[in-house]
C-alpha cells in the first residue's frame, strides 16, 4: 500500500542512492514503473515509500523486521538496546513512544470528582431495576413523549436525553436510552475550553435545585478536561455496588394498573443481582465537541459558540431492549428500594395517560427551501469551498498529509419553533443507529438561548464493553442511493469498487488502528470488517470495523481521549492535519464532528458516535455540518455535491425531498 502522492524521479538520484523495487505498471500509474525503495551505498541507511503497517500490505510484519534488521545489522549491542530504549541495568521498563500510559494520582487531582457524589462511602450506591414485557414491539418515541416529555408537565423537554437506536434494522441497534432531570444525584456538566495559554477550562456543575458551582482551571493546576471526567468516572465507578442489579417485584398493587399488554417481567423471573444485558446502567450521557482537541494534542485555534462539552449525570435511565421487548426503569439510590420509587410510578402512570405520540409533528422541515448549492448560507459559499479544496491537494502534494476531511457549515438564520417535532421527522426520513436528541435549554434564562442537538448518525466512534473490547467503526465513501431498484444497484457497485473511496476507507482504518493501538493490548487489534457497504434511508456508505483489546491500566477515559477527534473527520497524519483544517476552515465546528454518546457509571463502558447528519438548534438559528475527505483523486465539484447531499436530508421538507 502506498499513500503518499509524491513520486521520487528515479533519474534524480545522486550516485550514492541505489534504486531497490518499484511498482509494477498500473492503470493508476499511467503504465510507469513507480520507485518505492532505496539504500544508500556505504551506509545502512535505507528508505521505502509504501506503508508496510498498513492493514491491506501483504506480508508487513516481515518488511518491518527485514528493515529493521538491516538498518540495525553492524551497530554494537550497546548502541542497538540504547535506541529501542531497553538500556541494561536501570530496571526500568522500556517506553514505547505513542503509548497511553495512566498519570499517576489524576483521580486525586480531579476536583470535580467529589462533587457529584460527596458523603458517598464506596460500595454504596445501587442500581435498582424494575423491567417490564410487552406484547409488541415497543414505540421508543411514544415512550420518550409520554415518560421524559410529556409526563414533564411545564418542565417539557428541558433537559432531556435520548440515545435513540432507530435504524432498527441494523444489527448493533439493539438498544434505546432516554431520560430527563433527575433524583438527588442528577448534575449538569458543563465545560467551556479557555484560551489554553493561562486558562485550561471552566467548569460548571449543577444539580436539580438549581444549585451550580463552578470550577476554574488554570494553566498551571495541569487539570484538563479529560482529567476531569477521568476523575469523576472512577469515583463513581468506586461507589457502585458490586452486588449487580436489584431488581424490583411489584407486589401488593404498588404499581397500580399497568398499561395494557404489558406485564412485570422480574416477577420471579430474575435473581437478585443478575447481569443487566445492556452496558449504560446510569452515568454519563452528553457530548464532547471538536475543539476538545485542544487537550488531546490538537490546538486550540477557534472559540466555539456553544460549549465545548455538555454532559448530564444521569441517575434515572430508561433503557429500551428492542429485540426482547423489554423497558427497564433504572434508578440509583444508596439502598434497595423495597418497592417501586415514586419516579417509577409516575413514567408508568404517563404510559397509561393520554399520549403525545399521536400528535402529528407537522412539516419537520428547517425554514431553508432554497437550491443548497447556490445558498448563501454556507460558511462558504460555492467558490469558496472548491478553492480550499484546491488548497487541500496542494497539501497533499507537499507532502503534509494525505487525506483531509474539510467541512463546511449550512447556517439557517432565525428561532425554529420545535426541535422535537424535527427529530421526530429526521428520525423517521433518516433512521439511523446512533441517533441523539439532547435537549439542555435549562441552562438558558429562556428558550431562546438554549441548545438543542438532533442528531441522526450512522457512525460509531467507538464503543468498549464490559469484555473490554474497544470497537470503532469509521465510515468513508459516501453515495446517494438510486430511485429505482436497478439504479439504487449500481449505486451501491459503484461505492464498492471506488477505488478513491477504498483508499479514503483505508488511510482513516490505519488511522483508527494505531489510535486503538495506544490503548489496546499489543497484538490485539485486529480489522473483522474492512470497507464493507451499508445501506441507510438516503445514502449508502462504506464502513470498516477495528477493534482491540483494552489493555490493563488504561481507563475508559483514556481511550476516549487517545482516539479524539474521531479519524474520519480529521483525516491523516491526524495532528498536522488538523493544523491545516484550523488553517482552512477559519472558524470553529463545535458539536459537529465531535461526539456523542454514555460513560456508564458502573464499569466504566461507553458507546460514543461521530457526530454528522445533525442540525444545532438555539436561539441565533441553526447549524448543519457537512464535509468530506479530500485525497489528491478528489474532483473538486464532485465534493461538493457530496455535502450537499449529506446536508439535503436534514434541511429538505419532505414534500420537497422526494424519496430515495
Amino acid at each position: 500500500v502506498r499513500f503518499p502522492p509524491l513520486v521520487v524521479d528515479e533519474a534524480s538520484l545522486p550516485d550514492c542512492l541505489l534504486p531497490l523495487a518499484w511498482t509494477s505498471p498500473d492503470e493508476e500509474s499511467k503504465g510507469r514503473r513507480l520507485l518505492m525503495a532505496i539504500m544508500h551505498r556505504d551506509y545502512p541507511h535505507y528508505g521505502v515509500q509504501f506503508h508496510p503497517e498498513s492493514i491491506c500490505t501483504s506480508h508487513g510484519a516481515t518488511l518491518l523486521k527485514n528493515f529493521v534488521g538491516m538498518a540495525l545489522k553492524g551497530v554494537g549491542t550497546q548502541a542497538r538496546r540504547s535506541c529501542l530504549g531497553l538500556e541494561s541495568g536501570n530496571g526500568s521498563e522500556a517506553v514505547v513512544p505513542g503509548v497511553c500510559r495512566p498519570s499517576e494520582g489524576r483521580v486525586e487531582r480531579g476536583e470535580p470528582c467529589a462533587r457529584i457524589h460527596r458523603g458517598i462511602a464506596d460500595g454504596g450506591l445501587w442500581i435498582n431495576a424494575l423491567a417490564l414485557k410487552s406484547e409488541e414491539r415497543i414505540d421508543a418515541e411514544k415512550m420518550f413523549l409520554d415518560c421524559c416529555f410529556g409526563g414533564g408537565g411545564e418542565q417539557g423537554s428541558q433537559d432531556t436525553f435520548w440515545l435513540d437506536s432507530s435504524n432498527l434494522d441494523y444489527s448493533g441497534a439493539r438498544f434505546s436510552y432516554m431520560g430527563r432531570r433527575g433524583g438527588k444525584f442528577w448534575r449538569r456538566i458543563e465545560y467551556v475550553l479557555g484560551d489554553q495559554s493561562e486558562l485550561l477550562g471552566t467548569m460548571k456543575i449543577g444539580d436539580t435545585e438549581g444549585g451550580e458551582e463552578v470550577l476554574t482551571f488554570r494553566k498551571e493546576d495541569g487539570i484538563t478536561f479529560w482529567d476531569c471526567m477521568d476523575g469523576m468516572v472512577q469515583e463513581t465507578s468506586k461507589r457502585m455496588s458490586d452486588q449487580g442489579a436489584h431488581f424490583i417485584c411489584g407486589g401488593d398493587g404498588e404499581l397500580g394498573t399497568l398499561p395494557s399488554g404489558w406485564s412485570l417481567k422480574n416477577d420471579g423471573g430474575a435473581a437478585e443481582g443478575d447481569p443487566l444485558p445492556f452496558d449504560f446502567q446510569c452515568g454519563f450521557v452528553g457530548y464532547i465537541g471538536y475543539e476538545m482537541k485542544a487537550q488531546c494534542g490538537g490546538s486550540m485555534k477557534h472559540e466555539a459558540s456553544h460549549p465545548d462539552s455538555f454532559f448530564f449525570f444521569a441517575d434515572q435511565v430508561i433503557a429500551i431492549d428492542h429485540d426482547d421487548g423489554t423497558i427497564y426503569f433504572l434508578e440509583l439510590s444508596e439502598h434497595k428500594l423495597d418497592g417501586p420509587s415514586s419516579w417509577m410510578k409516575g413514567a408508568l402512570a404517563s404510559m397509561t395517560g393520554d399520549s403525545l405520540a399521536g400528535v402529528d409533528p407537522g412539516s419537520g422541515g428547517l425554514p431553508c427551501d432554497k437550491n443548497l448549492k447556490e445558498s448563501a448560507e454556507w460558511s462558504r459559499i460555492h467558490e469558496e469551498y472548491v478553492g480550499d479544496i484546491g488548497s487541500c491537494k496542494e497539501y497533499l502534494l507537499d507532502g503534509d498529509s494525505y487525506e483531509i476531511c474539510l467541512t463546511n457549515r449550512l447556517k439557517i438564520e432565525g428561532e425554529f419553533q420545535n426541535a422535537l417535532d424535527y427529530y421526530r421527522l429526521l428520525r423517521q426520513r433518516n433512521p439511523a443507529p446512533y441517533s441523539a436528541f439532547l435537549d439542555f435549554t435549562s441552562r438558558a434564562p429562556d428558550q431562546k438561548t438554549g441548545l438543542t442537538i438532533c442528531c441522526s448518525s450512522p457512525e460509531r466512534f467507538l464503543k468498549l464493553t464490559r469484555a473490554g473490547v474497544l470497537e470503532a467503526k469509521p465510515i468513508k465513501g459516501t453515495i446517494r442511493r438510486g430511485r429505482t431498484k436497478d439504479e439504487d444497484a449500481e449505486a451501491l457497485n459503484t461505492l464498492r469498487c471506488s477505488g478513491k473511496d477504498r483508499a479514503e476507507n483505508l488511510m482513516i482504518v490505519d488511522l483508527l488502528r494505531n489510535d486503538l493501538g495506544r490503548v489496546s493490548e499489543l497484538g490485539s487489534v485486529h480489522v473483522p470488517k474492512l470497507m464493507d457497504v451499508e445501506s441507510y434511508a438516503t445514502v449508502h456508505q462504506m464502513v470498516s470495523t477495528v477493534r482491540g483489546q483494552k489493555a490493563q491500566g488504561v481507563t475508559p477515559v483514556d481511550c476516549i481521549r487517545c482516539a479524539f477527534p474521531a479519524g474520519s473527520m480529521t483525516g491523516a497524519p491526524k495532528i498536522r492535519t488538523m493544523q491545516i483544517i484550523d488553517d482552512l476552515e477559519m472558524e470553529s465546528r463545535g458539536v459537529y464532528s465531535g461526539t456523542i454518546g454514555y460513560i456508564s457509571c458502573r464499569d466504566g463502558c461507553f458507546d460514543m458516535n461521530v457526530v454528522i447528519r445533525t442540525a444545532i438548534f438555539s436561539g441565533t438559528g441553526t447549524i448543519v455540518g457537512a464535509g468530506g475527505a479530500i485525497t489528491i483523486q478528489s474532483n473538486a465539484e464532485s465534493e461538493f455535491d457530496e455535502i450537499v447531499v449529506k446536508a439535503e436530508v436534514l434541511v429538505s421538507t419532505p414534500s420537497s425531498r422526494g424519496q430515495p
